[in-house]
């Protein structure tokens, strides 16, 4: 039954409407007619003037309301309206029904599956780019380590054998194998060498002084790979077996033979680094800033990169110089060439970016494909197969749906797995509203449970299903 209150807010909301010539009515035929059918007032609490309208008697209403006396014929009306709420309820249930059980779960499964498919999309060429800087070691730029690899400057072994059989280690035990006994040394050396990779170290470690040392056919240089972070880690180890006469288990050459492949290992690893290091000194004299470009990777001195980015460097246009086709090496020359580099970068950035993001909607619109038809092709749970050429012309909605999107639909896949299942396959009910509105009640308020956003949604559905059986005319 409409209450007084009820009558009041629907005449404000008349008034405005009548101000702008607005005329709402029911569509013909619908419930909501059959409801505002029922809805006469009572004779005697209006009255009509000569141009056909009608004024209510606000005076009667409320006298009427003080004496608990109704304003409307309420039979016809009660019934009326428990037919409305009820078909209202009804259509309710069924749609949130279909949300829920059908559409959801079908969102779901399209979201995860292309999810799982786009782990082998292609990599962006900008993505590929990185400068390298990894065998910083700390203590090749002090004074204690060059001490100890000095007098092996002039040493040369055109290949140090490779017959050391001892078993593997772990982790730590290498890292304890690394110590050389000098504080100012170890300080810098060991949590240098705890930061590195477990497999770099295991790498070091099992390619110079275990078994499998031969089975792969590289010798020490193939191995050693101009890596200075292998170069600290080889040395050490071996000195640290000879200084403290460690033969390591697995062994089965004589002491003499162990000790004479050991030091030759160590020789040779202490040479390379002394090479390094007159390398890094040139660098830091003469402001050398890169060391080498091999495709992809930017190698650089450390210390001169870090004095580069602390005095305002851009790693943007070392990226603009390793793609200009005019590489330069020095501090001095990158710097006088920093615009050209820096445009050179970004119109390279810009074209890759351009191409990137077409390959990447045409990767993610292929992997959509494949992974909805497999939904729908699916047998169902008695494990009947459907209809091939339902699956077909369901396939065909979903493409034309996919077309209509943008790389901007693809910021929220979510949405978009959403947006495509309901348009394709449910387009005939208000599921995307339902579940659109709930995903928006959820993101605003993270804490809402699934039921709350549920009635948030269904607020909005029943209002939109009341407007669509309302007509709204120019008066």
């Amino acid at each position: 039954m409409l209450s007084t209150s009820a009558i009041y807010k629907a005449i404000a909301l008349a008034d405005q409407f009548d101000a702008r010539n607005i005329i709402l009515k029911p569509l013909g035929g619908s419930p909501l007619h059959h409801v505002i059918e029922a809805c006469s007032i009572k004779p005697e609490m209006a009255s009509k003037n000569e141009g056909g309208t009608v004024d209510i008697d606000f005076f009667r209403i409320d006298q009427a309301a003080n004496a608990k006396e109704g304003v409307f014929d309420r039979s016809r009306h009660d019934y009326a309206m428990a037919d409305f709420v009820n078909l209202g309820a009804e259509t309710v249930r069924r749609q949130l029904n279909v949300a829920r059980n059908l559409v959801a779960p079908r969102v779901r499964s399209l979201l995860e599956l292309t999810t799982m498919r786009l782990a082998n999309a292609p990599v962006s060429d900008l993505s590929k780019l990185r400068i390298s800087e990894e065998e910083d070691c700390p203590a090749i730029y002090g004074p204690n380590l060059r001490k100890l690899v000095d007098q092996y400057a002039n040493y040369h072994n055109a290949e140090p054998a490779l017959s050391i059989t001892g078993s593997e280690l772990g982790t730590a035990d290498i890292l304890k194998y690394l110590e050389t006994g000098i504080s100012s040394i170890d300080e810098d050396l060991i949590p240098w060498a705890a930061s590195q990779p477990e497999s770099v170290l295991q790498d070091a470690y099992r390619s110079f002084f275990t078994i499998l040392n031969g089975r792969d056919g590289r010798g020490y240089y193939g191995r050693i790979n101009k890596s200075v972070v292998k170069m600290v880690l080889v040395y050490c180890i071996a000195r640290h077996l000879l200084e403290n006469d460690i033969v390591l288990d697995g062994v089965t050459q004589g002491l003499k033979e162990y000790r004479a492949a050991l030091t030759a290992i160590m020789a040779q690893s202490a040479h390379l680094l002394t090479i390094e290091m007159e390398k890094n000194d040139s660098a830091i004299q003469n402001g050398s800033l890169v060391r080498s470009i091999t495709g992809t990777e930017i190698r650089v001195f450390p210390p001169v990169y870090r004095e580069w980015l602390k005095n305002g460097g851009n790693t943007d246009v070392l990226y603009g110089m390793a793609n200009s086709g005019e590489p330069k090496f020095t501090v001095d020359a990158i710097s006088e060439n920093a615009d050209k580099y820096m445009k050179s970068w970004n119109n390279y950035a810009s074209l890759v970016t351009a191409r990137d993001s077409l390959s990447r909607m045409n990767f993610l619109r292929e992997q959509l494909i494949l992974s909805y038809e497999s939904i729908i092709a699916a047998p169902n749970e008695e494990g009947v197969m459907p209809d091939p050429i339902a699956v077909q012309n369901e396939m065909n909605d979903f493409r034309a749906v996919l077309r209509t999107m943008s790389s901007i639909d693809a910021e929220d896949l979510e949405l978009m797995c959403l947006k495509l299942v309901c348009r394709a396959s449910f387009a005939e009910t208000p599921a995307e509203m339902i579940l659109t509105k709930m995903d928006e009640e959820t993101k605003k308020n993270p804490k809402l449970s699934p039921r709350e956003a549920g009635a948030l949604a269904v607020i909005w559905y029943v209002a939109a299903w009341v407007s669509s059986l309302i007509e709204l005319d120019n008066a």
